[in-house]
């Protein structure tokens, strides 16, 4: 093609995948926080900019990033930073604006997180189907040794439901692993590092609204965050040996 840019950000959220993201999403975040100790105008600000809106161009969900960067500046009271990074986001996703012809947010995508037309009872029980359905995914995600291959020698053995429940509340206590490991990590780097948390409330958030269908649950939209959960579950591992 003669506009290959125009490709890559009309095809981004299909042709791309969760790892690409995933890297762009975690360059991002550790940017941010190296901004964070550096002066406000610095080059650092276009990098976090750049790859703020290379994540949002990349995949939807990123955008969900952009807030939790700049719900942390309005937390901190850092106005001066905020200021800053809005315009300089805005410039960064402008590729991504223009070759979608203004459609940041796709039809597809508002369909399924925003306009599910249902009541507020059926979003709060598919919601809630939701995230029981990602704590069985959890150990799959994070533990290589769990997947389909050991549900379907479970299934073989007719002990699948044992293997359901079993993943469910391992699940759990991996969650409660990477929360604890999180809000664990030292006072004075937990203001660094709070992004991560904002960040990860507002992913979990789009991903427990999904539209319910073939599509709602899928192990791959865990990728994205590896990084993070790694990052807690390996701090909240620490902590607990720490209390032993």
């Amino acid at each position: 093609t003669l506009f290959p840019y125009t490709t890559l950000f009309r095809s981004s959220n299909r042709v791309l995948s969760e790892a690409v993201f995933a890297s762009c999403s975690l360059a991002a975040t550790i940017a941010y926080v190296t901004w964070r100790s550096r002066p406000t105008y610095s080059p650092h600000a276009i990098l976090v900019a750049a790859l703020l809106g290379l994540s949002a161009s990349v995949r939807t969900v990123g955008l969900s990033l952009i807030g939790a960067v700049l719900t942390d500046l309005a937390l901190r009271r850092d106005w001066r930073r905020f200021c800053l990074l809005v315009p300089a986001v805005a410039v960064a996703v402008a590729p991504q604006i223009w070759a979608t012809e203004g459609d940041l947010i796709s039809h597809g995508y508002r369909v399924q997180v925003f306009e599910h037309g249902d009541d507020a009872l059926a979003r709060v029980a598919s919601a809630t189907h939701h995230f029981t359905a990602y704590l069985k995914q959890l150990p799959a995600a994070l533990v290589p040794a769990f997947g389909d291959r050991l549900q379907a020698m479970a299934a073989a053995r007719g002990l699948e439901r044992v293997y359901v429940v079993a993943t469910s509340l391992l699940g759990l206590c991996l969650l409660s692993v990477v929360a604890l490991g999180l809000w664990s990590i030292p006072d004075q780097s937990r203001r660094g590092y709070r992004v991560i948390g904002i960040y990860l409330l507002l992913y979990a958030g789009a991903m427990i609204n999904f539209l319910s269908g073939p599509w709602g649950i899928q192990l791959r939209f865990l990728v994205p965050v590896l990084p993070f959960l790694y990052l807690g579950l390996l701090m909240g591992a620490k902590r607990l040996a720490a209390l032993m």
